[in-house]
């Protein structure tokens, strides 16, 4: 099933307002790397990235 826009808004609207929320997204990465779940891994990774004020879009 593919994630609707909104969706990915509303992802981005908390990650933005809440650390702790960017922090826990960083977590389940790491454990889906260590369970061997490497496509959901990469979708969090992105997810992270893509709300974090640290990486600037190019």
């Amino acid at each position: 099933m593919a994630l609707t826009k909104e969706f990915k808004d509303t992802i981005a609207k908390r990650a933005a307002c809440d650390p702790a929320f960017r922090y826990a997204l960083l977590q389940e990465t790491i454990n889906e790397i260590i369970t061997g779940d490497l496509d959901v891994a990469k979708t969090l990774l992105r997810d992270y990235i893509n709300t974090s004020p640290q990486f600037e879009k190019e």
